[in-house]
């Protein structure tokens, strides 16, 4: 686990078992203080595996410590593994019966289940030997390293997830605007190599829309990262054969223990989306040229019988231009004795029943002239078969009788 072994070697040149049991050095009435302020639980254990000195440490870890050191651990509740893989410790590799056996073990992580609980211990062991070179004693120490273990885990964790999101993911230092990151998601979508991103400028790959002004939009972004701030906006990149990718990007501010100050990128690939936004953009412009130029009044109607929008035409039949038709009604252009007389398809087509009728009507304009006209309604619905709105079409008519024609549904 990176950064986790550095902090083992401070701990064990600190606190190592037999630096600070065995030193001529210290006076031996000083001996008891030592062992009870180290900041590693601290066992030593006679030749027949019975511990004979234990510091405040390792009381304070009790069972669950003593169960790392002696044979019997196997009789316990505990349950003991050399590693996170589940790899089970054998009574002959614990690290108390590789000192008594004479080999020293320094720095060795156990991991210790029990009730539900996973605790995880740096474990060093040296063999005491007499004057002949005996082997008479061990001594062991124990340093609780859960918390960096789960934070490495963590680590783990995050760094699986950046990798595999499916959203581009990279680290640019801010000095330089150097890449210094890059998941494998925003490599696919730029199609790089793997690793061939990092120590590329971002200006190689993210450019700014070209309808906004480069300068203007840096210092936004600078301005938002500088208050502690989230800049999100569309970027197009810029990938290594040359073409063109639009996403939808995050940025945010880190300070990063080795880069200094970086940008976190957060990009999403929004080709898909900006195809059918370009293709609902190709349909707006044809109905609104149809709409505008059709020989014909159009009418968009809403569910209130009220005029949502009207094109040209139908602002000349009626007389009124297209700021006042909006919000009127098409009883208010309708002579008073025609009222009626599509009363009952309009609630038809309304229900469902008929998908459109054609009418002949009266109109009367704003200078009280009256104008026949045929006029032909139909409604659009949404995907529960609700109506959102009708089309009204308005021809102007010389001449005819007033008449009525539904038209059924399929």
């Amino acid at each position: 686990m990176r950064g986790l072994g550095s902090r083992r070697e401070r701990a064990t040149r600190a606190s190592s078992p037999a630096r600070a049991c065995i030193t001529d050095a210290l006076p031996v009435e000083l001996m008891p203080s030592l062992l009870e302020t180290l900041p590693e639980a601290l066992i030593v254990v006679d030749g027949a595996g019975k511990i004979i000195v234990s510091n405040r440490r390792a009381r304070e870890l009790g069972a669950p410590a003593a169960s790392m050191l002696v044979a019997e651990w196997a009789a316990r509740s505990e349950q003991l593994y050399a590693d996170d893989e589940g790899t089970v410790l054998t009574p002959r590799d614990l690290p108390l019966e590789e000192a008594l056996a004479g080999t020293e073990s320094e720095d060795r992580e156990l991991v210790l289940l029990r009730g539900g609980s996973r605790c995880v211990y740096s474990v060093s062991a040296t063999p005491l030997r007499d004057t002949r070179g005996n082997v008479r004693a061990a001594v062991v120490a124990l340093h609780d390293v859960t918390s960096l273990a789960n934070l490495g885990t963590r680590i783990r964790l995050q760094s699986a997830i950046a990798t595999h999101i499916g959203s581009g993911i990279g680290l640019v230092r801010a000095e330089d605007g150097r890449i210094v990151y890059a998941n494998e998601a925003w490599e696919r979508m730029l199609r790089y190599d793997a690793g061939k991103l990092v120590g590329a400028h971002i200006s190689q790959v993210a450019v700014l829309p070209r309808d906004e002004a480069p300068d203007h939009r840096a210092h936004e972004i600078d301005q938002t990262l500088s208050g502690g701030g989230t800049w999100k906006g569309e970027i197009r990149n810029v990938r290594q054969d040359g073409t063109s990718l639009w996403c939808a990007a995050t940025l945010s501010a880190l300070d990063h223990p080795e880069h200094g100050p970086v940008w976190i990128l957060v990009q999403t690939d929004m080709t898909k989306q900006k195809a059918a936004e370009d293709a609902l953009r190709v349909v707006e412009e044809r109905f609104r040229g149809v709409f505008e130029h059709a020989p014909v009044g159009i009418a968009i109607v809403g569910t209130d019988m009220r005029l949502l929008n009207a094109n040209r035409v139908l602002a000349e039949i009626t007389g009124y231009t297209r700021e006042e038709l909006l919000g009127r009604s098409l009883t208010d252009l309708t002579h008073h004795d025609d009222v009626a007389l599509d009363a009952e398809l309009a609630a038809q087509a309304f229900g469902g029943e008929i998908e459109r009728y054609r009418i002949n009507k009266r109109f009367v304009t704003k200078d009280g002239d009256v104008v026949p006209v045929a006029l032909t309604a139909t409604y659009v619905r949404d995907l529960a078969d609700r109506p959102l709105h009708s089309i009204a079409i308005v021809e102007p008519l010389t001449m005819g009788r007033l008449s009525a024609l539904p038209v059924k549904r399929d």
